[in-house]
């Protein structure tokens, strides 16, 4: 080593910048690399793929493929807990099953309560003699996800809900796709004169005949809310078309009108 270079590194130490650049630049591709190349295609054929340096393949893979597989993935992990879910579920034997819709809800602690307010309902001031158990009574918010669509979806197919609570936009839906009852053909004669002034009339298809499929619920001892706590506008009652307890439905409405 000459005095110059003593002098420009007098401890003698080692270069560590120009060692790190080195590493640098072996990590670092070619700016003539193919995979750089803005005029080759978004996808290589093979003779290209097989020109390319280990390196540069394993970052094709990671611009073209990766966010794919994370996609599928996510899916499938999607799909998954939405399976299992609906199996659970359908194992055991419900009481009642109420599905509020696009994030409708009633406040956490009216939430919690309810279960055992209604069935409590049903065991003393009805003559319901079927299946009552607060365990198996649900209050379920959806909301206007891929994953919660998927399982409504899903419930409705296992003929799980007695009643929908949704905003007048998916009720309108409901009516359309023939998803909900005509009231005057299932509620009690007495029940629909008590809810008359509340009933939400729509015709269907060609024909001009007015239909009550819902009741608005602007005047009950509930108010109703979204996911972030904030008030909604008062929410639509209806029956599904394929509910398995039409009786428990008929009494949800009595309680809520009481």
């Amino acid at each position: 080593m000459s005095a110059n270079d003593n002098i420009n590194n007098p401890d003698n130490k080692p270069d560590i910048n120009s060692s790190i650049d080195d590493e640098v630049k072996k990590t670092r591709l070619d700016k003539d690399s193919e995979i750089y190349n803005k005029n080759r295609s978004e996808t290589l054929n093979k003779e290209e793929f097989n020109k390319l340096s280990r390196r540069e393949k394993f970052l094709y893979y990671k611009e073209y493929y990766v966010p794919y597989i994370l996609i599928v993935l996510a899916i499938v992990v999607a799909m998954t807990y939405v399976v299992v879910s609906i199996h659970k579920t359908d194992k055991q034997k419900e009481s009642f099953y109420c599905g509020m819709m696009t994030g409708v809800q009633f406040d956490k602690e009216t939430m919690d309560e309810m279960p055992d307010k209604f069935t409590e309902y049903l065991k003393t001031k009805t003559g319901y003699k079927g299946y009552i158990n607060a365990d198996r009574t649900y209050f379920e918010v959806f909301y206007s996800t891929f994953t919660d669509d998927i399982r409504l979806d899903g419930f409705f197919d296992k003929n799980m809900f007695d009643i929908f609570i949704t905003r007048e936009d998916t009720f309108k839906n409901y009516i359309g796709n023939g998803t909900i009852k005509d009231l005057s053909k299932v509620l009690p004669d007495d029940l629909l004169k008590k809810v008359e002034d509340k009933l939400v009339y729509a015709t269907k298809g060609d024909s001009s005949e007015s239909i009550p499929y819902g009741i608005l619920l602007d005047d009950i001892d509930y108010k109703f809310y979204d996911g972030a706590g904030n008030p909604v506008d008062p929410p639509i009652l209806s029956i599904p078309i394929n509910t398995t307890r039409l009786e428990v439905a008929i009494h949800f409405i009595e309680f809520l009108f009481q």
